[in-house]
């Protein structure tokens, strides 16, 4: 039996959801369509460039569906971005032009855990300098000869992403989740209509999974002690793909004891009645004591 729960996303992002979305909108994602800025005169590959566009996008509606997911995706997603453009931009200012997948895989080798600093991001150029393995990665990938670019024009559209984005982050970082519409609509939803019930909570993003686990099921968050007091003191736990198979199978187990072979959990500690997680659990899971699934990201 389906049922529609709705929320006021504009209530979240009260006074700057219009600017957010046109900010989103206006994003021009110049090292993602880099045949877009080849200088006059030179071979443009016009299958790259429509699957450049495309790209494009591709990212601006991930934007919009991080923003529509959870507050702190969405931060963490702008957080993101700009770290990467603004480490772009110090390679564009030194003459030098990578392809954006090979700054990602540097990114990723850094492994960067920065998403919960308050301060604006900045480039991490001198990161992977000071990184001798970063450095030789990076240094291993093909470079892109910058004299086909126009790279005074590369530049004025990455800045404009920066200044766009800085704006949208100074907007959002602030944002608390006493003041969360989506979040206060899910609290409200689990401590009337299923309290007492078994549900499954789904996310499609890691971020919202485990911003929504800090503040309802967190044991060091007053506000989420408080909430699962609220509910009875029940046991709420999160699952994404952070969690290794053993850990997996306990989860399930804790979830769904009857259907898994463990009476004897129900009840007791060890059992789990309210579970949030990402697609980790489509592998073919016994979920059957499950009374409601809640998807938290069901997109326009």
């Amino acid at each position: 039996r389906l049922k529609t729960v709705r929320y006021n996303l504009e209530a979240t992002y009260v006074g700057i959801y219009d600017e957010v979305v046109s900010g989103i909108d206006s994003l021009k994602l110049a090292p993602y369509n880099l045949e877009n800025y080849k200088k006059a005169g030179v071979h443009v590959d016009e299958f790259e460039a429509g699957r450049e566009q495309a790209l494009v996008g591709i990212f601006k509606s991930r934007y919009l569906k991080r923003f529509e997911s959870s507050v702190d995706a969405f931060r963490i997603s702008v957080h993101r971005a700009l770290s990467f453009l603004k480490t772009f931009e110090s390679y564009i200012l030194d003459g030098k032009l990578l392809k954006s997948t090979d700054f990602h895989k540097v990114l990723r080798y850094l492994s960067r855990e920065n998403e919960e600093d308050d301060a604006i991001p900045s480039s991490v150029a001198d990161e992977i300098d000071a990184n001798e393995e970063a450095r030789k990665l990076l240094e291993s990938m093909a470079p892109i000869d910058p004299s086909l670019y126009d790279l005074r024009r590369l530049h004025e559209a990455v800045q404009h992403d920066v200044d766009v984005l800085t704006e949208i982050w100074q907007r959002v970082k602030e944002i608390k989740p006493e003041n969360d519409a989506k979040l206060n609509r899910l609290k409200e939803l689990l401590s009337k209509e299923l309290k007492g019930q078994k549900v499954l909570i789904f996310s499609y993003y890691k971020d919202t999974a485990r911003y929504l686990y800090r503040h309802l099921g967190h044991p060091e968050n007053r506000a989420a002690l408080a909430f699962r007091k609220k509910l009875g003191k029940v046991n709420i736990r999160r699952m994404d793909s952070g969690a290794d198979a053993r850990e997996r199978l306990r989860i399930v187990q804790g979830f769904a004891p009857k259907a898994n072979h463990h009476p004897e959990w129900v009840g007791a500690e060890q059992e789990i009645n309210i579970l949030i997680s990402t697609d980790v659990l489509s592998e073919g899971q016994n979920l059957q004591d499950c009374g409601y699934l809640v998807n938290y990201d069901l997109h326009w």
